[in-house]
C-alpha cells in the first residue's frame, strides 16, 4: 500500500497495537480476519493521507520477494526473472499514482483475495460501491501502465 517499507513497517505496528488494544471490544459479530483487515485498512488510508511516502528503492531481494521469486526459481531463466521484476515495478508504481481507497481495493482483492462482500466490510462501503471502486482502479491503473509505456514493445 505504502511504496515504502519503513513507512510500512509503522503502519503494521500501529495496526497490531489498535488491534491489541480493541480485542477486549471485539464482538464477534464479523469474522476475526475482516475486523483484522478494516483495522489495518483504515490505518493505511490514515498514514497515506498524513505522511508524505518517501520514495526509497528497495533492495532487489524485496523487489523479488514482490514479484513471488522462490528459491525453487533459481533455473527460471534471467530473461523471464527480469520480466517479471519489470512487471511488479510497472503495477507497484502505476499502484502508487491511483487514489490510496482504490489502491486498497485493489490490494485487499487480487493480492489478499478477499471477497467483494469482506472488502465491504472491511472499506466500511456498500458492495456495489466497491464494485465501482475496482473497476475504476483497474482503468486508472491500465491507463498509468499505457501512459508509461507498459508493456512495452521490445
Amino acid at each position: 500500500m505504502t511504496g515504502d517499507s519503513a513507512l510500512a513497517q509503522d503502519l503494521f505496528q500501529e495496526t497490531v497495537i489498535r488491534f491489541w488494544k480493541g480485542l477486549p471490544s471485539f464482538q464477534g459479530s464479523s469474522k476475526l480476519s475482516t475486523w483484522l483487515y478494516r483495522i489495518a485498512y483504515r490505518v493505511c488510508l490514515d498514514g497515506l493521507n498524513t505522511s508524505a511516502a518517501r520514495n526509497e528503492t528497495d533492495s532487489l531481494d524485496e523487489r523479488l520477494e514482490t514479484v513471488g521469486f522462490e528459491p525453487e526459481d533459481e533455473g527460471a531463466s534471467g530473461g523471464l526473472l527480469e520480466n517479471r521484476v519489470a512487471a511488479s515495478d510497472a503495477i507497484l508504481k502505476g499502484l502508487e499514482r491511483i487514489s490510496p481507497e482504490w489502491r486498497a481495493m485493489v490490494i485487499l482483492f487480487y493480492w489478499q483475495g478477499l471477497s467483494m462482500e469482506e472488502i465491504a466490510q472491511v472499506s466500511d462501503r456498500p458492495v456495489n460501491t466497491v464494485k465501482v471502486y475496482l473497476h475504476r482502479a483497474r482503468g486508472a491503473l491500465r491507463k498509468v501502465l499505457e501512459e508509461g509505456g507498459y508493456p512495452h514493445d521490445d
